[in-house]
């Protein structure tokens, strides 16, 4: 799902067709991410190929420090800490996601 690729690119729509895109992307990241929080005590999610290719995605599009908070979080060995921290890195990664989809203001 995650995929740098231009194959999945629509030529005639350009730029509106590439934010579509990216806006399905992160959607499909946050739901992944927040599946995370359910999964996160009885799954080492460094290993999960969805969960690390969601933040891989987040990590490249805007979101490195959220990703980062997550990539902590799942190394920690307590699991209710784990549960804690990821929890935390969702909260942190849904506001960063509001700000970017908010327009900017006038001046």
């Amino acid at each position: 799902m995650f995929s740098d690729s231009k194959s999945d690119k629509v030529a005639y729509f350009g730029v509106w067709a590439d934010g579509a895109r990216d806006r399905s992307y992160q959607k499909e990241a946050l739901r992944i991410c927040a599946a995370a929080v359910e999964r996160c005590v009885e799954q080492d999610l460094r290993t999960c190929p969805e969960t690390q290719a969601a933040l891989n995605w987040l990590a490249g599009n805007g979101f490195s420090s959220a990703a980062a908070h997550f990539r902590r979080a799942f190394t920690l060995h307590h699991p209710m800490e784990r549960e804690a921290a990821v929890t935390s890195a969702l909260s942190y990664l849904t506001r960063q996601a509001s700000r970017q989809s908010r327009p900017p203001r006038d001046q």
